[in-house]
């Protein structure tokens, strides 16, 4: 077995799981436990993305390299620590940005370096397994506390587990959508994913029926299933139909569990589609942008997360909440 692919699998689910368990989920929860206002609150999932949107773009800038994903991943770890203890502004505020630049270079760091690191096959691994590991049920059932201190601990996971390697195949690559397609397409996966899954778990009756405590194995099962069958996917050329297919079944998805009578079926079909576009998400820059150099992975990585991810979440999180 390729222990580089192995440890590229650990760093993707690492920064996977963090972002969700923490920086989507915990952190929120902490603030309302912590008194903040409707107002505060998106002021500070705002300061996040623009921190994230910055650190994209400043890693793209500054170069992509094995020691700047490692001290990224510290500084995240280090702020998932302190959230319980700075649940109030200003000192949310400040969480707010680190976690979120921190993030940006994380993530834009790693697209750009996992070409050289593992096959693609090992993309929907190392998702699926970011995405299990947050819905396994002493994860997901956890405090936000708790889960905050879960997320700094898969932040220095993946510190450790980031290889030193930093060439790429130059084979790989070829261009599957134009750069402004694959905004507008992971923009709309994004937003989409983001505002359903807010109101399924604010919702209780909408919880319950697709991510109840007893399901939860289930879904960490679909994740990794789905997030596996796209990495094979991708591997025989799939790449183009792909997040089409996710879109199609997170829409219907969206509707089933509207109705209680379709609910079971969008208990099954959501975390498929998720798993589907993410690790579709991961993939494009290194694969599927056209791109042949690690500095030009970096700039689409940085656009694509900016708009699709930090733009895209932030405005499906604030629909929904509106």
């Amino acid at each position: 077995m390729n222990n580089t692919a192995v440890r590229a699998s650990i760093v993707i689910a690492a920064v996977y799981g963090y972002f969700l368990i923490f920086a989507q989920f915990s952190f929120i929860e902490l603030l309302r436990s912590g008194g903040a206002r409707p107002i505060e609150e998106k002021f500070a999932l705002g300061a996040m993305a623009l921190a994230g949107i910055a650190g994209g773009f400043f890693a793209a800038w500054r170069g992509v390299n094995p020691a700047m994903l490692r001290i990224a991943l510290g500084l995240a770890a280090f702020s998932a620590v302190l959230a319980p203890f700075a649940r109030t502004m200003p000192g949310a505020l400040g969480i707010a940005m680190a976690t979120g630049g921190s993030l940006g270079v994380a993530t834009v760091t790693l697209a750009a370096l996992v070409p050289g690191w593992c096959g693609i096959v090992w993309i929907g691994i190392g998702t699926g397994l970011g995405y299990a590991v947050c819905n396994v049920p002493a994860v997901f059932m956890q405090s936000p506390s708790g889960q905050a201190w879960i997320g700094s601990g898969l932040a220095l996971l993946g510190l450790v587990a980031v290889p030193p390697v930093t060439a790429r195949p130059r084979a790989e690559t070829g261009k599957v959508f134009p750069l402004w397609g694959t905004l507008a397409l992971f923009t709309a996966l994004v937003w989409l994913d983001s505002a359903a899954f807010f109101i399924i778990q604010h919702e209780q009756d909408l919880k319950s029926g697709t991510w109840g405590a007893d399901l939860l194995w289930r879904n960490a099962a679909v994740h990794l299933a789905f997030a596996l069958v796209a990495g094979i996917w991708f591997g025989k050329g799939g790449a183009r139909l792909l997040p089409a297919l996710a879109w199609a079944i997170l829409a219907i998805a969206a509707l089933a569990v509207n109705a209680e009578s379709t609910r079971g079926l969008a208990g099954w079909l959501y975390p498929a589609g998720v798993s589907l576009y993410s690790a579709a998400l991961v993939a494009w820059p290194g694969w599927f942008s056209g791109t042949t150099d690690t500095r030009g992975t970096a700039w689409r990585a940085a656009w694509l997360f900016a708009v699709a991810g930090w733009f895209g979440s932030a405005n499906g999180i604030g629909m929904a909440e509106t």
